[in-house]
């Protein structure tokens, strides 16, 4: 009778103990429909610390084209003038000079901001 090293042995009983134990660790897939996870998923997360819920807000002042882009009523043309336009004092400057629309600022003032440049430093 031919002798088997204890080694293969230990790697197969391994493998027997730790397939299924894999297996059953897999997380299933879930079971709510599509409309609910899409609704879960866009929630926004929220800051306790601060009491208040958190959302991505835009600084005008330091802001991709492209990401002024995604602010309510800003297209190419309205994110060039604010850019044109920095530094901005706030953002509702954007309404006083007519690059945004009453209406469409009061959808998106939670996320706009304008955050003051920093100060050189004066010489002595």
């Amino acid at each position: 009778m031919k002798r088997i090293p204890l080694s293969k042995v230990v790697w197969v009983a391994t493998a027997a103990i730790l397939l299924p134990a894999i297996t059953f660790a897999t997380p299933a897939t879930t079971t709510q429909p599509a409309m609910a996870q899409k609704a879960h998923a866009a929630k926004p997360v929220s800051a306790s610390h601060w009491g208040k819920s958190a959302v991505h807000r835009i600084d005008v002042n330091s802001a991709t084209r492209e990401e002024l882009m995604t602010l309510q009523g800003v297209d190419g043309a309205a994110a060039d003038k604010i850019i044109e336009g920095r530094p901005w004092k706030n953002a509702q400057a954007l309404v006083e000079k007519n690059v945004l629309t009453k209406n469409d600022f009061a959808k998106d003032k939670s996320r706009i901001m304008a955050k003051r440049p920093a100060a050189p430093a004066k010489t002595k």
